[in-house]
């Protein structure tokens, strides 16, 4: 059935036939399973389009050499390979919008193609089962639905494919296969023009019926594209009821909800569509039906979300009423402020004594099994050696407090902490104390000609400059970098011209999402505070900082960034995001790699670059000269990654991709140099 489509995402090799007596199908296919092959990602297309490419070609040489007798490519014919050449170039062309599109759906679209196609074909073989019997005895309607089943059975799988595809992947991916199909003539290869008009007219009847409620909304053979070849005067009309249906998202209703209103919109469709074909004038009675049927539904509805809302209202207010008083909230009234505390930390004190009661009905079953015994010498094991442990780990602090002065060599050498899984990297900043002192590569070649003089063992990880000319160093650990601050404050010109500091780790932050774009930071710290208390301290101060605000994808809202302690972090992530208003609001980790815009490399941003530096395409990563055209995608972060750590990302992607193996780097490095508490 999805010869068609099938052939654009798995084509084999072909092997061209000098044999004229053979059929093309010979001697350009290798045979009927490699159509079989789908592509996962955008590699595997890349291969099958050298196939598909080398497939056709053939086709085309072998017409050329031997004729159009012998062609039997597919049960098509010479004209629509063309039509297939050209899909195929489009569809494989790296810089082409098809291709691009092609690519996000590949995935989705393979287990859709994979899992659904006998699924489908069984709905299509159903629905044509019950026109049977509907047609009963009307052996002119049964002839032609006979010399049209070839039709009309891949048009309805056709059809539940892209409803598949529209409930699994989305609309945009059904718009994108909608694309292949037609590019690749799917409907001109299972239906004839000359018969389309009757295949049109049995699939009305299939949808007035309701025999394939399945396979029913986007009939590919109703589709505008597709309706244009077969009645071009109406190519300019749209199916306003289609259109408004495919507005209607699953979270914009309830389930059942949003299944009613659709079914409820497919009935309108296949009743306008009956009067438009059978020409029936708008009358009294037609008009009181369609209110009767339609207006009615659509209005009982309305109320029915107005009564549940007024409900909703109404408990709200009473909770309101009897545990927050806002008047007094907003005037910071103690009485008023430890009243909402109590409530907010009485609801969540039962949702934890729940928990806990489950978690002890839980113990307690598996202590009375067999595993209760072994359990418990479990547990006094851990509890013997997690004492001696507390006593070998005293006795190595003692000894290390009496230690002489550390070499670098030692402190390099030094491991992480017992009580961390992993040692942060250590940070030391350099800053100019005078005006003079503000070029970073002097003050750079200043600083490392005195780290060389005193320990030229010394390793650094990394330079970087910071404002006003300073230096950032980075280190494999904070012992490393504490040395070097020493070796540095040792020298008398160093230490009147800097300012030395290792700063300590960084805070965690938080983001949250989609708040009205009238709330200023005032009444940011004001309204989180009201409906999150635990983010106050005992005189409801907050524990946390506003740092900045991000626009939103909504002109009418921002984003809104906040640092926060490390327990507040952990709470915030438990609770599943913070009160404002009178909703719950999404919040996350926020993470903010730099990345400069100019030379594309990570730690600083474009204000900052080093001057030498040449502007650099985002796309392939090459230096952006007069003339300049990419070739193709290469990410030069993850070029310089392998070539000097040995690593093994993939480079075929956009500088300022997102999902960059290099850049989800730096968001693992900005972890490690955070504060979780741990």
């Amino acid at each position: 059935m999805w010869i068609y489509f099938l052939i654009i995402l798995g084509l084999c090799n072909g092997a061209y036939s000098s044999l004229c007596r053979r059929k093309a199908s010979e001697a350009c296919l290798l045979g009927e399973e490699d159509f079989q092959v789908i592509p996962r990602n955008e590699n595997e297309l890349k291969d099958l389009c050298n196939f598909a490419k080398t497939t056709l070609q053939c086709a085309v040489d072998f017409v050329d050499k031997c004729g159009k007798r012998n062609f039997d490519l597919f049960h098509s014919n010479y004209a629509k390979v063309g039509k297939l050449m050209d899909a195929t170039v489009d569809i494989c062309l790296p810089t082409s919008e098809l291709h691009s599109r092609v690519v996000q759906i590949l995935s989705c679209a393979k287990g859709i193609l994979q899992n659904d196609e006998e699924l489908c074909q069984e709905r299509s073989r159903e629905a044509i089962i019950s026109l049977e019997k509907v047609l009963g005895d009307n052996k002119a309607e049964k002839r032609r639905l006979h010399q049209q089943h070839d039709c009309l059975l891949p048009v309805l799988s056709a059809n539940c494919f892209l409803v598949q595809i529209t409930s699994k992947c989305g609309s945009e991916a059904r718009d994108t296969a909608v694309d292949v199909m037609e590019k690749t003539g799917l409907l001109d290869s299972v239906c004839r023009e000359h018969n389309r008009e009757d295949a049109l007219q049995l699939l009305e009847i299939i949808l007035w019926w309701d025999l394939a409620p399945k396979t029913r909304r986007m009939s590919l053979i109703k589709h505008p594209r597709f309706l244009r070849e077969t009645n071009p005067k109406s190519g300019t009309i749209h199916d306003g009821v289609e259109e408004l249906a495919l507005t209607l998202g699953p979270g914009d209703f309830s389930p059942s909800l949003h299944r009613e209103i659709l079914d409820k919109l497919d009935d309108f469709s296949v009743l306008s569509d009956g009067l438009i074909r059978d020409k029936k004038q708008f009358g009294k009675g037609l008009r009181n039906d369609i209110v009767k049927e339609y207006f009615k539904f659509f209005i009982n509805k309305i109320k029915e979300v107005y009564i549940d809302l007024k409900k909703a209202e109404r408990k709200i207010i009473e909770l309101s009423d009897e545990n927050f008083n806002f008047k007094e909230l907003t005037n910071n009234n103690e009485a008023a402020l430890l009243k909402a505390k109590f409530y907010l930390l009485n609801n969540e004190n039962q949702e934890l004594m729940g928990k806990l009661k489950i978690a002890n009905e839980h113990c307690d079953k598996l202590m009375k099994t067999d595993y209760g015994p072994q359990l418990e010498k479990i547990q006094q094991l851990c509890e013997g050696l997690r004492s001696k442990q507390d006593e070998q780990t005293k006795t190595l602090e003692e000894g290390i407090k009496i230690a002489t002065p550390m070499s670098y060599a030692q402190a390099a050498s030094m491991g992480p902490k017992r009580q961390l899984p992993q040692e942060r990297e250590g940070v030391l900043l350099i800053k100019p104390k005078l005006p003079e002192r503000n070029n970073y590569d002097d003050n750079k070649k200043i600083i490392l000609t005195e780290i060389k003089e005193r320990d030229s063992s010394v390793r650094i990880r990394n330079i970087s400059p910071i404002h006003g000319g300073g230096i950032k160093i980075i280190t494999a650990t904070s012992n490393e970098s504490e040395y070097i601050k020493d070796l540095l404050g040792k020298d008398q010109a160093i230490d009147n011209s800097f300012d030395l500091t290792t700063p300590g780790p960084r805070s965690p932050q938080i983001i949250i999402y989609n708040i009205e774009g009238e709330i200023d930071e005032e009444g940011l710290y004001k309204g989180l505070l009201e409906k999150n208390l635990f983010l106050g301290d005992s005189e409801n101060k907050p524990n946390f900082k506003i740092e900045f605000s991000i626009p939103a994808k909504r002109k009418d809202q921002k984003h809104w960034v906040l640092t926060v302690p490390p327990k507040l972090f952990h709470d915030v992530n438990t609770k599943g995001g913070l009160y404002f208003g009178w909703h719950k609001i999404r919040a996350a980790e926020f993470l903010s790699v730099k990345q400069c815009r100019n030379c594309l490399g990570f730690g600083h941003t474009t204000k900052y670059c080093d001057k030498k530096e040449e502007p650099r395409c985002e796309r392939c990563g090459d230096i952006k000269k007069e003339g300049h055209k990419c070739q193709k995608q290469c990410c030069i972060n993850c070029i310089r990654s392998n070539q000097r750590f040995s690593t093994n990302y993939s480079t075929n992607h956009n500088c300022l991709d997102r999902r960059c193996r290099s850049y989800q780097k730096q968001k693992e490095i900005i972890k490690q140099r955070t504060d979780y508490g741990q």
